[in-house]
């Protein structure tokens, strides 16, 4: 029983010490929302707390994460690098889809033209493809390094992504060229093959072309989007043989499956996009379609019929490369298996919230399982986005400039590359 009652005298004094402290509370808002000058010092409270918790927000998601073995080589790239280590977004374009509208726009309306110099490659079953030559090739030393772009889906060399990087690199001293698919760019398709996600035979000629006229020339290369899977196939497939001294690779899609097959309806929308696109650029080589639909069996008005990227290349794609669905095509074209072959060093830079080739397919183990690359995963960025400052300008360029820079310099002070 005095155990009970000692129980009860308990709960009395907390119900009374919370009565006691809800009344000061209460008492305490009510001078605060009546009284002008503890209303002004609330609000002013508040708003000082929100800037700061936006400032830590934005600082965090601001740092790159980069994974890389601390090997005498990587540690004196990095040490060269700072620009690698943050990238602070454009405030009012923090959204992917935002950075994705904007590439857009920016591609359609931007004013700025930079000037290139053509030239023509003949492959040998008769299909041309192109190299843009930048326009001060012509005033460099043959030893001067020269960087080889190549380009996205679709793509050409005045895409802004693409712009980026000239403008940095050739600030940096060195010479451009950029890599034209068959069909892109204004080149006339004159053959029935196409170019695809696995295929490197054009490119491997087009390099060959450039080390022959340019021997004293170290040769760098940056693959973009579908460019970086191109590329990142070719180099591992040359291995020991490779004439690059470097490479770097952004927003990389890795794994064909994973970025096409995997259903949702933001992918579903840009899948769309993608496929008429690829349908507005064969449709302008209507006169060599006739002959890819004699040459494939191909039935061009079922392939205007896709609706996604696997329809597309069920319908056209797999009967070009001779695979038997759009599954084996994809496993085949894939870069992610391809990884453990590469022998020169590398740079892969990939967005984590890349709304097309999504983070679900970064082969971060098998990257970072290289000591001879470098993994820098940015927060924000987009697909081929990566805009910063007030006046948006694109970090990625800047960013490769400095790992070629540092490339450089390990190279003349004899450091050996890892495996």
């Amino acid at each position: 029983l005095k155990y009970q009652n000692q129980k009860k005298s308990k709960m009395r004094n907390t119900i009374a010490a919370s009565k006691s402290l809800s009344q000061v509370f209460f008492s305490v808002l009510e001078k605060v929302v009546i009284n002008p000058t503890c209303k002004r010092f609330g609000i002013f409270a508040l708003l000082l707390y929100a800037i700061g918790w936006v400032v830590r927000w934005y600082k965090h998601i601001s740092e790159n994460k980069l994974h890389f073995h601390r090997n005498a080589f990587n540690l004196q790239l990095m040490s060269r690098m700072k620009k690698i280590k943050k990238y602070c977004p454009t405030i009012w374009l923090l959204s992917c889809w935002l950075q994705l509208l904007f590439v857009h726009l920016k591609e359609k309306y931007d004013t700025e033209i930079f000037h290139y110099h053509r030239e023509i490659l003949e492959m040998e079953d008769g299909g041309i493809v192109g190299l843009d030559w930048g326009s001060n090739s012509h005033c460099l030393s043959p030893e001067t390094p020269t960087l080889l772009i190549v380009h996205g889906l679709t793509g050409h060399s005045l895409e802004p992504y693409i712009e980026s990087i000239y403008r940095s690199v050739i600030k940096g001293g060195f010479r451009v060229v950029v890599f034209i698919f068959r069909g892109c760019g204004d080149l006339e398709l004159r053959s029935p093959k196409l170019y695809n996600a696995g295929d490197t035979q054009d490119l491997r000629r087009a390099v060959e072309h450039i080390v022959r006229k340019f021997p004293e020339s170290p040769l760098y290369a940056v693959g973009c989007s579908l460019g970086s899977n191109i590329l990142t196939k070719y180099v591992a497939q040359e291995g020991e043989r490779c004439r690059f001294r470097a490479f770097v690779s952004v927003c990389n899609p890795y794994n064909l499956y994973d970025i096409n097959c995997n259903p949702s309806w933001t992918k579903d929308i840009l899948s769309y996009a993608l496929t008429r696109n690829l349908i507005e650029k064969l449709e302008v080589h209507l006169d060599t379609l006739k002959k890819v639909e004699e040459h494939y069996d191909i039935n061009i008005q079922e392939v205007k019929k896709a609706r996604s990227l696997p329809e597309f290349d069920e319908a056209f794609t797999i009967k070009l490369v001779g695979c038997k669905s759009h599954l084996e095509f994809y496993k085949q074209a894939s870069c992610d298996g391809d990884i453990p072959h590469i022998t020169i060093p590398g740079l892969f830079i990939t967005c984590l919230d890349d709304p097309i080739c999504y983070q679900g397919a970064l082969p971060l183990e098998d990257l970072i399982a290289k000591g001879n690359l470098i993994v820098c995963l940015t927060q924000r960025g987009s697909h081929l986005g990566f805009y910063e400052g007030l006046k948006p300008r694109q970090w990625h360029g800047g960013t490769i400039l400095e790992y070629l820079l540092a490339v450089e310099h390990c190279h003349r002070m004899k450091i050996e590359v890892p495996s």
